[in-house]
């Protein structure tokens, strides 16, 4: 006999938030797509995402509402769509976040900064000149 677990579902709560970030340099079969989930923490603590990314066309791009729990960001890049770097910090870990945020021997490279607080998120793009 074959036994499987039955996958959950739940469904989005109010306090359940997804970002979902497409990067795209126009050709669909290189799509790079983020998604960040967050939601309401108990303690209050807030979730901080930074990723580093190449040069992108729009760094002005607005977020679009997918559903009542869903937002959605497109990026258009000029060439590669993979993200450089991926991190994710804790409130545990917010020492490490400042000490990337303001390292100046890195390279500089866009930087999409999402943070999540209170089921709800903000998002920061900075494009060096």
């Amino acid at each position: 006999m074959n036994h499987q677990r039955p996958t959950r579902h739940h469904p989005p709560s109010a306090s359940h938030i997804e970002l979902r970030v497409v990067i795209s340099n126009g050709a669909p079969a290189c799509n790079t797509r983020l998604k960040f989930e967050f939601s309401v923490e108990p303690n209050g603590f807030a979730r901080v995402w930074l990723v580093r990314l190449p040069a992108v066309k729009n760094p002005d791009a607005f977020v679009r509402q997918v559903t009542a729990n869903c937002w959605e960001l497109r990026l258009e890049v000029f060439a590669e769509t993979q993200p450089l770097t991926i991190l994710n910090y804790t409130p545990e870990s917010v020492a490490q976040w400042l000490a990337d945020v303001f390292d100046d021997t890195r390279p500089p490279t866009t930087e999409l900064l999402v943070l999540g607080n209170n089921g709800k998120f903000t998002i920061s793009i900075h494009q060096p000149s």
